[in-house]
């Protein structure tokens, strides 16, 4: 069945919904318009791609926070209250935790050093250790030695044979002339919870920065210091400039081109009240707040935000091109190949936080967190939008829809608003409705009605009179409405982790529930294209259904990516979704059942609501804005190659595929069909995103008969559950070249080579017989595959005994008939 409808409701993000990882950012807000280049016509190589600015790799999730990540080469070593992890980086897409190891105490940081690896821990009262590791085989780390040191915990450094701990009790200097036992020579009392190396001086941080002349550990000398206005969380050193992030003032830049005179030349607050980290990768800075800043320090005197990606770490390690950021639970990849988003096509700042926008002609209508509903001329491509107008009443805006000159705005603490879209200063508000309970957190139209998702599921209400709004039928308050959306008098309402509900208008006024179907995750507000719907997932992706019978639900798949979903809409047979910190994502629906991924916007704060609206796309995000064109389905999908390949010598199939993103927990699954019988498909990575799988045909078992056409299906899969499919490749395979039995050399002194070949795999008995017809020697008795077979046999009997000359046979039995070959042993 051909769609017949799309749904074109703005996707927005609802003011009840958390985003993960801290994404809240109060204060700025962009209203952000970008402009579609020729959607559908352009070409591979003009997309924006998902790796195009900081795209997520993948993710490992070791036990326990981690609390710093060394590196020393294609390992990670990664202290936590866990123990200290190794983690094999080789392939990113496939962080492997390859070992755990425990020691007495709370590990806190660590230092790899060749095959040693030095670890701090806590100790007992105001004692820290310094154990030593043999991590020649890091699979099985060897503790060697200890040594305590004043304080809790630290970080280190080392250079030549000297370690440097530092830690909010002193600077501490331990002699490694001999590696593995590390001696204390001397502390020195300052805060130095943070470390760095500059020339041959050592840079600490802890409530000031302290320049240290450490080259004579016995007699350290403090040679400046330079006050900051709050404690420093990093330290980072490029040239003859430090960068000092700070816990509550952000970043502080020092010029230390007179190390005795360090003067703080410039800085830069980005929003957030508190810094955990920060790390410095060639001239971008990243830092941590309430999000990840990603900052250009090309220029030390002017650092500008150049964006910021919704995460919230408290430790960064750069590894090339790559970032690893860990959080309270685990450790995030990053592609940071391209650190800085596409240029900004158009935005405007507004006050306050925008929560859903709604388009109608050339105004866009943005609901604000509180600040009522501000109204913007869009102009022309690449015009700035210029805010024209403002509601009197300022409220909580979280959803907006537009239709025939009307706004109906949700009001998450009143209720409904209905505005005229009229573009004056003042849209004059023409109707309200409040209700007992707020929390209201969606809205959809019906006819001359809305439906409105709310605390105690839906409420219908009559807007046939705008000015006077009037309630008509409730739920009955089983479910906590989060997210609605209307077709054919049946309204989808997420219910969060209870699922999706679906309600038919037309019923008496408690609206019972005409069908219902528990989802994976979060359930939100859902998309229809045909017989299908896609349901916005805060937890998992989009979820597919298949709506053919609607109020039984049946999910059927669901997209690939990182992160939740929070909204969704389909315009122009693809699927939009905001991501969250991916910004807007784009699936192709050439296969409604199967969308396939073309091209993402990823805007740096995370996205809040968009519209579709023409060749448009009006976005209200907290962060910057891109320029981007759409990638055709044909020529940019998630699986990029999959291809077949049948080898006849060996009689097997090699499958090969490649993909352009993948989510850290996904898996893959290959399954061959050859009639009614099925068979799986071991695979294995082969390089980065690249897969490979080998089949051997006879594991079929049997002939293959003249059906000789195998159907292979490629699926992906989280956790090993919810498979659905990427693609299907049917290969006829070519008749089986078989060969005869056959003796290479033959006369032979001393050993021959037979030869043979199987149609298919069974049970083969090889025997040697003299002229007589004895047996004198069993070669094979036993299974073999199909294809072709090579036999080495050293002209001896089963005693071992080598043969006399003269001639022999070789008997070959197999399913399909008996072979006899004479062959000649010449001495």
């Amino acid at each position: 069945m051909l769609p017949a409808t799309e749904s074109t409701k703005s996707i927005s993000y609802r003011s009840h919904l958390c985003f993960p990882h801290g994404f809240y950012r109060l204060g700025l807000l962009l209203l952000m318009i970008t402009l579609l280049a020729p959607a559908f016509s352009v070409q591979a190589e003009d997309c924006e791609y998902y790796q195009s600015y900081l795209h997520p790799i993948s993710r490992i999730e070791p036990p326990g926070r981690p609390y710093q990540i060394a590196l020393a080469g294609e390992l990670a070593y990664v202290p936590s209250g866990g123990g200290c992890h190794v983690i094999d980086l080789s392939t990113p897409s496939y962080p492997v935790l390859l070992h755990t190891f425990l020691s007495d105490g709370l590990p806190s940081s660590v230092l790899p050093s060749g095959d040693l690896l030095y670890l701090i821990e806590a100790g007992s009262g105001l004692l820290a250790q310094v154990q030593t590791f043999d991590v020649s085989d890091p699979t099985d780390p060897i503790a060697l030695n200890s040594v305590s040191i004043p304080g809790y915990g630290g970080k280190m450094l080392q250079k030549g044979d000297l370690l440097y701990v530092g830690n909010s009790y002193g600077l501490h200097f331990l002699d490694l002339e001999d590696p593995k036992q590390p001696v204390l020579l001397n502390s020195l009392a300052l805060n130095a919870n943070h470390i760095v190396f500059f020339d041959d001086l050592l840079l600490c941080g802890g409530t000031q920065l302290n320049v240290i002349d450490g080259q004579d550990p016995l007699a350290p000398v403090v040679i400046a210091e330079l006050s900051m206005p709050s404690g420093i969380t990093g330290l980072s050193v490029s040239d003859q400039t430090v960068f000092v992030s700070l816990y509550t003032d952000g970043l502080q830049v020092v010029d230390l081109s007179s190390p005795e005179h360090p003067e703080m030349v410039s800085s830069l607050d980005p929003w957030g009240a508190y810094h955990f980290c920060s790390t410095l990768s060639g001239e971008t800075l990243f830092l941590d707040g309430l999000e990840m800043n990603v900052i250009d320090v090309a220029d030390p005197l002017q650092p500008r935000i150049i964006g910021t990606v919704g995460f919230q770490g408290r430790t960064y390690t750069v590894k090339g091109n790559m970032l690893l950021a860990a959080d309270a639970e685990g450790i995030n990849l990053y592609d940071i190949t391209n650190p800085e988003p596409p240029s900004l096509a158009a935005f405007v700042e507004t006050e306050e936080w925008g929560r859903d926008v709604a388009v109608e002609g050339d105004f866009a209508y943005l609901a604000c967190d509180s600040d009522g509903l501000l109204v913007f001329q869009l102009g022309g491509p690449g015009d700035i939008p210029v805010q024209v107008g403002k509601t009197a009443e300022t409220f909580f805006g979280t959803a907006i829809v537009i239709k025939d000159g009307l706004a109906y705005v949700a009001d998450r603490v009143w209720g409904l608003r209905i505005f005229a879209t009229e573009p004056t200063s003042r849209p004059p508000q023409l109707g309200y409705l409040t209700f007992a309970l707020t929390s209201i957190s969606d809205i959809d139209l019906w006819g001359d009605r809305v439906v409105l998702a709310h605390a105690e599921g839906a409420i219908v209400v009559d807007v046939s009179n705008p000015a006077a709004p009037v309630e008509l039928a409730r739920t009955d308050g089983s479910f906590y409405g989060r997210g609605v959306s209307v077709r054919n008098d049946l309204a989808y309402v997420g219910a969060g982790f209870d699922g999706l509900y679906v309600l038919d208008l037309t019923a008496p006024s408690l609206m019972p529930p005409a069908g219902w179907i528990d989802t994976p995750g979060y359930a939100l507000r859902t998309a229809f294209y045909g017989d299908y719907g896609y349901l916005a997932d805060r937890a998992e992706q989009v979820q597919v259904l298949d709506l053919s019978d609607p109020v039984s639900p049946q999910i059927v798949g669901r997209t690939l990516g990182f992160g939740g979903v929070y909204d969704v809409s389909v315009a122009g047979g693809r699927l939009y979704s905001s991501a969250g910190a991916e910004g807007l994502v784009i699936h192709g629906l050439a296969n409604p059942a199967r969308p396939k991924l073309a091209g993402a916007v990823n805007t740096p704060h995370g996205l809040g609501g968009a519209q579709i609206a023409g060749d448009r796309v009006v976005m209200a995000d907290r962060g910057l804005a891109v320029d981007w064109v759409l990638c055709s389905d044909a020529v940019a999908n998630y699986l990029t190659v999959f291809e077949a390949r049948h080898d006849i010598e060996s009689a097997s199939v090699q499958l090969n595929w490649q993909v352009h993103h993948l989510d850290s927990h996904s898996n893959f699954r290959v399954s061959a069909l050859l009639g009614n019988q099925t068979r799986e498909v071991p695979h294995e990575a082969t390089g980065f995103l690249t897969f490979e799988a080998l089949h051997d045909v006879s594991a079929f078992g049997g002939k293959l008969g003249t059906n000789r056409e195998i159907v292979y299906t490629l699926q992906q899969g989280t956790h090993g559950t919810d498979w659905w499919t990427l693609d299907e490749i049917a290969l006829e395979l070519p008749p089986l070249v078989t060969r005869p039995l056959a003796v290479h050399p033959n006369p032979f002194n001393p050993q021959a080579v037979i030869t043979y070949s199987l149609p298919h795999a069974q049970h083969v008995i090889m025997t040697i017989h003299d002229l007589s017809g004895r047996k004198i020697a069993s070669v094979v008795d036993g299974p073999q595959a199909a294809g072709n077979q090579s036999i080495t046999w050293a002209g001896r009997d089963d005693s071992g005994f080598a043969l006399a000359s003269g001639a022999y046979f070789a008997r070959l039995v197999t399913s399909d008939g008996i072979q006899v070959k004479k062959m000649l042993i010449l001495k």
